[in-house]
């Protein structure tokens, strides 16, 4: 058997230089027009579009001139398209991608000869200034698997006969103006993000089986989100936020095994969190913040293991923050702001080791502040303002060496405020007014210099205004009003170059005002009423040009006093109420005029 083998090969050998020759004798001419129709499909497009000068990569289109020659390969090399830039072909020199991003083409597709390119498997038009509506002959494009739109001005409805694109594996057409969706279908990614996309989502959306991505964001599409979305087996992202949705969260989400990034945030969903949510063990992302979210939070929230970021703010949700949050080791952010939440905080958020992000203001949360927040070693920043919290704030906040914004604002919070505060050398933001904290100020906000703002009015805070503050380089905003501070304004505050308001209003601060002031040149608003303050007004005031509202009423300062009133022509308000028995002056300062008796 083995000869009749070798000759059997033997033979195939001889007849296969004929073979290869009559395919290429009978194919190549078909290739060559094939070739030369793309070119020239390409070169039509090219031409009607506008502002030709401008674009930065059709330049390269052009054919060059053909040669009398029986080569066919000759002619072919000339009337190719394949070296062109954006353009990709295959072995047999016909067109397979098309990606022209950010290249300034503006125009249409009116004119794009979509039946001239068989092959084309990736279409990527990202990023220019293309108008008008996507031409239904785009279906003839039957071998497309990308097709990628965004960043234009296309308008008009998505096609129907999109639907014919049985390959299209990844569409993005988001930025745009465009409206209806037609029947997808094949797709593993759909991104029509910030269109004006409107109507609801049809239930035939469950079809999708291999869809990994479907990213509908900042369009008006209205109604339910229909509970086939749960069949889509596949799904990893799904982001519909920022549209007009209403109804519940269908309960079926919870079979999204593989869902990483669930995004429903700013619609008008109501109900409750359904428990099934627990059941997205690949979870990441959950946003559900600013919708009509009703009842409690569910404990089954504990088992999303994988959950780095959770949003639920500004919901109508209540009930206690379940323990079951302290399992959620991975997360990274928590913002339940703006709900209404009641009970305590759970002991149990001390486990979160990676939390960067606390935001539990404006609520209805009582009692103190657990000592194992102090546990959080990563936090950046801790928002617990406008609740009904009491007691003192816990040491062990000073353990929170990363800590750059902490807001406690707005409570019934007593005792002294914590020593070691800016332990980390990091604190940026410090907002606790409208407590009823005592004591003065701690010295580790002394030399804090990294803070931008302090806002600690209406509290029992005493001390010496001279003693307690540091000189800061970064402070834009000082509020220390409406608290018992003593003391005479020494020239620190003359030392902040980027200060701009500075309140010590209603304090009981003397002496007279220092000269060294007016080296705050950024300042627009000084409020340094109602105190003991008494003397001149020093002329070195008029170098704080940018100042806009100077309130001195309710001191004891001479009616006499040399400011002149081009050091303020852009002081549009000023109050100075003297109602000293002596020297009784006033002086409201709209349509300003000098000041003096």
């Amino acid at each position: 058997m083995a000869p009749l083998l070798n000759i059997s090969i033997s033979n195939n050998l001889q007849f296969f230089p004929v073979f290869i020759l009559i395919f290429i004798l009978v194919l190549f001419p078909c290739l060559s027009a094939a070739t030369t129709s793309e070119a020239e499909a390409l070169l039509k497009w090219k031409n009607s579009l506008h502002n030709l000068t401008n674009h930065s990569l059709l330049p390269s289109w052009k054919l060059l001139p053909s040669y009398n020659s029986t080569s066919p390969s000759t002619n072919s090399s000339h009337s190719s398209c394949c070296q062109w830039i954006g353009i990709v072909c295959n072995e047999f020199g016909s067109v397979t991608e098309i990606n022209l991003a950010s290249s300034n083409l503006k125009g249409t597709l009116q004119y794009f000869n979509f039946s001239s390119f068989p092959n084309l498997l990736s279409f990527v038009l990202n990023d220019n200034s293309l108008y008008g509506s996507i031409p239904s002959q785009i279906s003839n494009l039957s071998r497309l698997t990308h097709l990628e739109l965004g960043w234009n001005q296309l308008s008009g409805n998505i096609p129907f006969e999109i639907g014919m694109l049985l390959s299209l594996e990844v569409f993005w057409a988001h930025n745009n103006n465009l409206s209806e969706v037609g029947q997808l279908s094949s797709l593993v990614v759909l991104y029509l993000y910030e269109n004006n996309l409107s109507g609801t989502i049809p239930s035939s959306i469950g079809n999708l089986s291999k869809l990994s991505d479907l990213g509908l964001y900042t369009n008006n599409i209205t109604g339910f989100i229909p509970k086939e979305v749960g069949q889509l087996s596949s799904l990893m992202v799904l982001y519909l936020y920022e549209n007009h949705l209403s109804g519940s969260i269908p309960s079926s989400i919870g079979n999204l095994s593989k869902l990483s990034d669930l995004a429903l945030s700013t619609n008008n969903i109501i109900g409750s969190i359904p428990k099934e949510v627990g059941q997205l063990s690949s979870l990441n992302t959950l946003y559900l913040h600013i919708n009509h979210l009703s009842g409690s939070i569910p404990s089954s929230i504990g088992n999303l293991s994988k959950l780095s970021y959770l949003a639920l703010g500004n919901n109508n949700i209540t009930g206690s923050i379940p323990k079951e949050v302290g399992q959620l080791s991975s997360l990274n952010w928590l913002f339940l702001n703006t709900n209404h939440l009641s009970g305590s905080i759970p002991s149990s958020i001390g486990n979160l080791s990676k939390l960067s992000y606390l935001e539990l203001n404006t609520n209805n949360i009582i009692r103190s502040i657990p000592k194992e927040v102090g546990q959080l070693s990563s936090l950046n920043m801790l928002g617990l303002h406008a609740n009904h919290l009491s007691s003192s704030i816990p040491s062990s906040i000073g353990n929170l060496t990363n800590l750059e914004n902490f807001t406690i604002s707005d409570s019934s919070l007593t005792g002294c405020l914590p020593e070691n505060i800016c332990l980390g050398g990091k604190l940026k933001w410090l907002a606790a007014f409208n407590n009823h904290f005592i004591g003065s100020i701690p010295k580790g906000l002394r030399n804090c210099n990294t803070l931008f703002s302090v806002s600690l009015q209406e509290n029992l805070l005493t001390g010496n205004v001279s003693e307690e503050f540091g000189i800061y380089s970064n402070l834009y905003y000082m509020d220390l009003s409406n608290n018992k501070f003593v003391g005479k304004l020494i020239g620190n505050w003359g030392q902040c170059p980027k200060l701009m308001k500075l309140n010590l209003s209603n304090n009981k601060i003397s002496g007279t005002l220092s000269p060294e002031l007016g080296n705050a040149t950024q300042l627009q608003i000084l409020d340094l009423s109602s105190n003991l303050l008494v003397g001149k007004i020093p002329k070195e005031l008029g170098k704080l040009k940018l100042l806009f509202n100077l309130k001195l009423n309710n001191n004891s300062f001479q009616a006499k006093f040399l400011l002149k009133l081009e050091c303020y022509l852009n002081l549009n308000s000023l109050t100075f109420l003297q109602t000293n028995s002596v020297d009784k002056f006033q002086c409201i300062w709209g349509n300003v005029q000098n000041c003096y008796t």
